[in-house]
């Protein structure tokens, strides 16, 4: 489907469909599942911004296309993003994307249960059996952004915030290294 310009931005409505439905599906608050469109569309409102739930359903499934500047900012705000993260030319976004993949993990029981498994497990161990794990990459196969490996420089998405720091991510930094 064709871009549309937002603020300067190159918003497709297909990409922008896609990013708000992954928000929706990673962004949310611990021991709870995702937000639901009448959760939004209140917390909009107590706001100040009146975005009815069928509207926002629409904007989800792609049957209503071009949003508002002001619908995009909103959402944006909401779930903790640049309004950036919805141009399909923004490095913003792809950084973004990366934190939204390693968020989806948090979220993951397994991987949960596989990381509370490894804490008890002696150093040397743990060792080995990193030196023998596949190179983690995010769904594209794309090795996972470098960027926050390589300093302390904060997430995007959760603006350094308290899920993890970088600095416990990346014991063994260059196994992560595209």
């Amino acid at each position: 489907m064709a871009a549309r310009k937002h603020r300067g931005m190159s918003v497709d409505v297909d990409a922008f469909t896609e990013r708000l439905n992954r928000l929706f599906a990673v962004v949310y608050p611990p021991g709870r599942g995702p937000y639901r469109n009448v959760e939004v569309t209140e917390a909009l409102a107590g706001r100040g911004y009146r975005l009815s739930a069928p509207y926002l359903s629409q904007l989800r499934s792609g049957v209503r296309s071009g949003p508002s500047a002001r619908t995009v900012e909103m959402l944006a705000e909401f779930f903790g993003v640049r309004v950036e993260y919805f141009d399909t030319d923004s490095g913003y976004a792809r950084a973004v994307d990366a934190d939204l993949y390693w968020l989806s993990l948090v979220h993951d029981q397994s991987v949960r249960e596989l990381t509370t498994a490894l804490i008890a497990v002696a150093p040397a161990v743990r060792d080995q059996l990193l030196d023998s794990a596949p190179r983690t990459t995010s769904p594209d196969s794309t090795a996972v952004d470098s960027r926050y490996h390589d300093t302390d420089q904060k997430s995007p998405i959760t603006n350094g915030g308290n899920i993890c720091s970088r600095r416990e991510l990346r014991r063994h930094p260059e196994r992560n290294r595209a």
